[in-house]
C-alpha cells in the first residue's frame, strides 16, 4: 500500500490519495492560503525609518509607534537621561533589594529573640521556648489533647469554678506522678491500649484515666491531692463510690471529710426475668455490672424505659 506524506505535519499516512493526513491539517492549510491571499491583496505598510536621538543610528519602527519612538534601544534611552546602562542599573537594583532584605531579616531576628520566653506546657509539663504570648502548649499534639479535654469538661459540665482548684491537672503529668500504676487494682496503665475506628478514639480497659478519690458528685474537688491514676475500666467500675467502701486504703485529706456525708447519686436496680420473676436487687447499676457482667449503660436505658429488655432481662429502678 502506498504511503503519502502530509504537506502540513510531514507524517506518513495510507489510504486514498490526498494531501493531508487529517481534517486539522486540512484546516490549517486553508488558513495559510487565506492569510497569504489577504497579504497579497492588502500588503503590510512599511515601517518608518527614524534616527536615534542619542547615538544617531537609523532604526525602523512600526507606523503606529513612529510618533513616540526616539531611541533605538533601552540603553540609549537610559544614557540620554544621564542614567547608567540598563544592565548596570539592573545589578544595582538587585543589590539594593538584597541589602534591604538583609537589614529587614536582621531587625526581625533581633525582635524575635527579644520576644522569646520560656514557658511550661500545660499538658505534658515540658519547658519550651516561644515568641507567642498566648501559647500554652509545647506542640500541636499537646494543644489538641488539651483542647479536647477542655471541650469535654465544658460539655459535661463536670468541672466549674466551684470545684476546680488545680487547672494544670493532665493525664500525662498524673501518669508521671503515680508512675503509671492504677491505685485501684495495682496494675500498670498502658497508653497504647486504644483503637481508632472510623476516626473515633476508643479507649481500652487498661488505658489510663483521672479518678477523683472523693467523687465530684459527693463534694470532691478537682485538685492534685484528690486525683489518682486508674485504669479506664477500674475508674468506670468505681463510679461515685468512696475508696473505703471498696476496701481501698487511701489517705484522704481532712478538707474532703464532709464528702462522706453526701450520699452518692445512685439508685437501687432490680433484675427480673421476662416473665417478671425477681432475680436480684443491686445498690446501683455499677454494682449490677460488676456482679452480672452486663453493661451499666444498657441497664440504665432499660430502667428508664427506653428499651423493654437488655441482655434477656428486665431492669427496673427500685
Amino acid at each position: 500500500m502506498k504511503v503519502y506524506i502530509c504537506q502540513i505535519c510531514g507524517k506518513g499516512f495510507t489510504g486514498r490519495k490526498k494531501k493531508y493526513c487529517s481534517q486539522d491539517c486540512s484546516d490549517e492549510a486553508r488558513r495559510i492560503r487565506n492569510r497569504e491571499r489577504m497579504r497579497k491583496v492588502n500588503p503590510p505598510k512599511p515601517g518608518v525609518v527614524k534616527e536615534c536621538e542619542w547615538c544617531g543610528k537609523e532604526f525602523t519602527v512600526p507606523t503606529r509607534n513612529a510618533h513616540i519612538a526616539r531611541f533605538c534601544s533601552e540603553e540609549c534611552n537610559s544614557r540620554s537621561k544621564g542614567h547608567i546602562p540598563l544592565e548596570e542599573w539592573k545589578a544595582v537594583v538587585t543589590q539594593r533589594k538584597q541589602d534591604r532584605q538583609e537589614k529587614l531579616d536582621k531587625e526581625n531576628k533581633e525582635a524575635y529573640l527579644a520576644r522569646l520566653t520560656t514557658k511550661k506546657c500545660e499538658w505534658c509539663g515540658k519547658t519550651f521556648t516561644t515568641d507567642i504570648p498566648t501559647k500554652l502548649t509545647c506542640s500541636d499534639e499537646c494543644k489538641r489533647k488539651r483542647n479536647h479535654r477542655k471541650n469535654w469538661e465544658r460539655k459535661s459540665n463536670r468541672l466549674n469554678d466551684e470545684n476546680v482548684i488545680d487547672r494544670d491537672i493532665s493525664i500525662v503529668m498524673l501518669y508521671k506522678r503515680d508512675k503509671g500504676v492504677c491505685y485501684i487494682c495495682g496494675g500498670k496503665c498502658d497508653f497504647k491500649d486504644h483503637q481508632i475506628i472510623h476516626g473515633h478514639f476508643i479507649s481500652g480497659p487498661n488505658y489510663p484515666s483521672i479518678d477523683h478519690i472523693i467523687p465530684l458528685a459527693r463534694g470532691g474537688m478537682h485538685a492534685w491531692d484528690n486525683v489518682k491514676l486508674a485504669h479506664h475500666y477500674c475508674n468506670a467500675m468505681k463510679s461515685d463510690i468512696l475508696p473505703n467502701e471498696l476496701g481501698l486504703d487511701v489517705d484522704i485529706d481532712d478538707a474532703y471529710a464532709l464528702a462522706k456525708e453526701v450520699s452518692p447519686r445512685r439508685k437501687q436496680v432490680k433484675q427480673l426475668t421476662k416473665e417478671g420473676k425477681m432475680i436480684g436487687v443491686y445498690e446501683s447499676t455499677a454494682e449490677a455490672e460488676r456482679r452480672t457482667g452486663v453493661k451499666c449503660k444498657g441497664i440504665q436505658k432499660c430502667a428508664r424505659g427506653e428499651v423493654r429488655t437488655y441482655k434477656g432481662f428486665v431492669w427496673k429502678y427500685a
